[in-house]
Order: structure tokens, then sequence, then C-alpha cells
């Protein structure tokens, strides 16, 4: 996949993966798209993986964003219950991320209009993640 992936970039196109995968049996089976792009972006590895959501970023107890969390404190965000469903799938699959290798991951408001823009030119949005350095909690 990561080869093929990387053929059509050099070439100029855009990859769009659908999250699917399937069996031996021919069976098709839904897959959760922020593990299919932890998986993707590892396997280049990519230097930034870009989650847009429908929030601001990774919230705290008292409903703070967080600028940056450690993927270490995602697992206490986990496991507190603090981050559940969709949030805890994000940070899950961006913790996998960057213990695979992959430089830094963003959960950002996809809403925002030029949102990807700004990241790729260096705008502090959302919540960055990385790996187990503690983090200032801040916001």
């Amino acid at each position: 996949m990561a080869e093929i992936a990387a053929l059509l970039i050099e070439n100029g196109y855009l990859p769009v993966v659908a999250c699917v995968a399937g069996d031996r049996e021919g069976r098709f089976y839904n897959v959760n798209g922020d593990q299919m792009a932890a998986s993707i972006a590892a396997a280049f590895p990519a230097e930034r993986l870009i989650f847009l959501t429908d929030v601001d970023g990774v919230r705290g107890s008292e409903g703070n964003i967080f600028s940056t969390v450690s993927t270490a404190e995602c697992s206490e965000l986990i496991a507190s219950g603090i981050a559940s469903g969709g949030m805890q799938a994000k940070l899950e699959a961006a913790s996998d991320a960057l213990r695979a290798g992959v430089g830094e991951v963003v959960i950002a408001p996809g809403a925002r209009a030029g949102v990807i823009q700004e990241l790729i030119a260096g705008e502090r949005i959302g919540t960055r993640l990385v790996l187990e350095v503690r983090a200032a909690k801040d916001g």
C-alpha cells in the first residue's frame, strides 16, 4: 500500500484511501478511519498527521483545550474517562502513529476555513500530540 501511495504522490497525485479492508474470503469490513490514517502515515513515515474533527482540540477535565499533549497524557485522559468515543479513537491512533515514527500529530477543527493551510504554515491550531515528553497544559 505504501509503495503505491508513494508512487502516486511522486507523480503529482493525491491518493484518497477508503476505510475498508477485506479478508481472504472476499468479505469487506469498515475500518476505523483514524487508525487507517495513522497506519498509512506510519508506513511512510510522515512528518505530520492531521486529524480534522468537529471539536477545537483535545479537552481536559475542565473543558480547556490543550495546546500540546504527550502520548503518556493521552493514556491518562483515556484511563480517566475524560477522552472517550471518537476522541479516544483519535488519541489511540495518534499515539500509535507517533510510536511508529510519525513526527507529530495534530487534532484540529475541520470546519475552520483554511485550517490546512494555516497548519502547514505553522499556526498553532488545535492540539499537537508528541511522544513521551511531558507537555505543559494550557488553554
